[in-house]
């Protein structure tokens, strides 16, 4: 059996999940999911996404809740309890999750892509009807032209630092001279670096304008899922630096993804 407890942000948590799917495949243990409920992200599994047939349940839980905490507690008591720190001391050492897993009974808390995923895992997570509608009606004219752009900011001070607007900028420039043709689909959580960029390609830039930034706030989610997925669309994504958001849009759409940084 393995449990496996997600947190942080939407894309850190479909990667770490995505590598639980394919150990928990190889090792042929049933796959539990603890899907946590907080100020990083405050929207249930299944209003994003359809049942995937291989989990055996999914849990939303308060990440504050009182019974979350006492649980917490008991954990160790019947599982081998490997946390984010002990996760990030193993990556890119697959054979060490596989040996813990054939133990049995492994709970993992984590956002990594702890162990390797194969060409189609992402596959398995479809968006529910009424996001995938959202996502095909905004993709419907996508062709070789487009290009994604992902601005990443909010609380990410490295893709702040090392990923400014102005290489953005600057790359939509060149791109727009060699072929005056070129579109840009813009996934971003800045209002001012969409407001700015738009009024400086305006012609050139498709967005979905979004119902909160506040991701305490399940419709603030909801539209980041339709911007992943329509960044995924595209065949080149030039993204964010220290960005899950545009590693993860890139292996959905198996994208080339080019990554911007000082």
């Amino acid at each position: 059996m393995i449990l496996i407890s997600l947190y942080a942000g939407l894309a850190n948590r479909m990667r770490a999940l995505a590598s639980a799917l394919v150990l928990s495949e190889q090792v042929r243990q049933q796959l539990f999911v603890l899907w946590e409920l907080g100020n990083a992200l405050d929207c249930r599994f299944s209003d994003l996404f359809r049942p995937i047939e291989s989990i055996s349940a999914v849990w939303n839980i308060r990440v504050h809740d009182r019974m979350n905490r006492m649980l917490r507690r008991l954990y160790p008591l019947f599982f081998r309890l490997v946390e984010q720190d002990e996760v990030a001391s193993y990556l890119n050492q697959p054979q060490e999750f596989l040996a813990m897993a054939e133990r049995g009974r492994l709970m993992m808390r984590t956002y990594s892509l702890f162990f390797p995923v194969h060409d189609r895992t992402f596959d398995l997570f479809r968006p529910v009807p009424e996001l995938q509608q959202a996502i095909d009606r905004l993709s419907s004219d996508f062709n070789e032209n487009m290009v994604g752009v992902h601005i990443r900011r909010g609380d990410n001070k490295k893709s702040i630092e090392h990923s400014p607007t102005a290489l953005f900028e600057d790359y939509m420039q060149t791109r727009i001279a060699a072929n005056h043709r070129t579109r840009f689909f813009l996934a971003t959580d800045s209002l001012d670096d969409e407001r700015y960029l738009k009024a400086r390609f305006a012609d050139h830039i498709v967005s979905r304008p979004k119902r909160s930034y506040e991701r305490n706030n399940p419709d603030a989610i909801r539209d980041a899922l339709v911007d992943l997925y329509c960044l995924s669309r595209c065949r080149l994504i030039y993204g964010s630096h220290w960005s899950s958001f545009s590693e993860v849009a890139a292996l959905i759409g198996k994208s080339e993804l080019i990554v911007a940084r000082c």
